[in-house]
């Protein structure tokens, strides 16, 4: 063999020997949210929820809504999922039963007594090291109360990547109706969002990912104050494969995934009817 098919020949071994191990050192983690409208378990023998609660449903109804998001779930081949409007931490458990082998649940619960409303995380294949509901922060707005969150959890996720560990965190939230819109409530979900920057401000910054029904728009001063003071991007925007007319349509979003560290190659809305009024929304990171 000559010398120049010698060389080419090591140079090929050399640069296939890199394009690996850079392929090795990424991992691609489809995250998403999905507000699942009044999800309680009628396996409790209790209904959460003093003031406003629509019941258990029948065994029937629940196994059917709980196939549904199964499917859906591993379907899309997600990673992991913030669940919203789950009743407890039953619930959670459910889930992942129903997933299988290889997924976890994290839960924390919450202090909204008056509906019962909670939120959970669901994943797989990542070691769990932290799970907190930062203490409920609260946020401030001038001539109002202090506004805590009642429905917040924190979770920190350490990935195994080619030889390396990198830890990644979420947050999700589930913040105050716009239903019966007023400038009060409107100042209200912006005190829950300073309370959310502060208790992601409780995270390490290299890799976050913010995710929930935010009830609010990417224009508006709750998602501007998450997406600046966190230094966030916003999926429905950012992602490459966000086409120009789709993101005119996804203006008026309220549920969102933010995020930083990471690269996003998809951003997907996903009808959930006739289980939930809310769509699932997916975004596809690279890591």
């Amino acid at each position: 063999m000559s010398r120049l098919r010698i060389f080419v020949s090591v140079v090929f071994v050399i640069l296939f020997a890199v394009v690996s191990t850079l392929a090795s050192a990424e991992k691609t983690l489809r995250v998403a949210t999905l507000n699942s409208e009044w999800f309680w378990t009628p396996h409790d023998g209790h209904v959460d929820g003093s003031r406003f609660n629509k019941g258990d449903p029948s065994v029937s109804d629940y196994d059917k809504k709980l196939g549904f998001y199964r499917e859906l779930i591993l379907d899309q081949s997600l990673d992991l999922v913030a669940f919203i409007e789950i009743e407890n931490k039953q619930v959670a458990k459910e889930i992942v039963d129903a997933l299988g082998e290889g997924w976890s649940y994290a839960f924390k619960q919450g202090r909204d007594t008056a509906t019962g409303q909670d939120v959970a995380f669901v994943w797989k294949d990542a070691e769990q090291i932290k799970v907190t509901d930062f203490g409920f922060p609260s946020g401030h707005v001038d001539g109002y109360k202090p506004k805590r969150l009642s429905k917040v959890l924190g979770l920190t996720l350490r990935y195994r990547i080619g030889d390396t560990d990198k830890d990644v965190s979420f947050a999700t939230a589930h913040f105050l109706s716009k239903r019966k819109e007023s400038p009060q409530k409107a100042s209200k979900r912006l005190m829950q969002s300073k309370g959310l920057v502060k208790g992601v401000q409780q995270f390490d910054q290299a890799r976050i990912v913010v995710l929930g029904d935010f009830n609010d728009f990417r224009a508006s001063p709750v998602l501007k104050t998450l997406e600046k003071q966190l230094e966030l991007r916003n999926a429905s925007v950012s992602c490459d494969s966000v086409e120009h007319k789709a993101k005119r349509k996804l203006r008026y979003m309220i549920d969102h995934v933010l995020y930083k560290g990471f690269s996003c190659q998809r951003y997907q809305s996903i009808s959930t009817a006739p289980y939930s009024d809310h769509p699932i929304i997916i975004a596809e990171l690279v890591l």
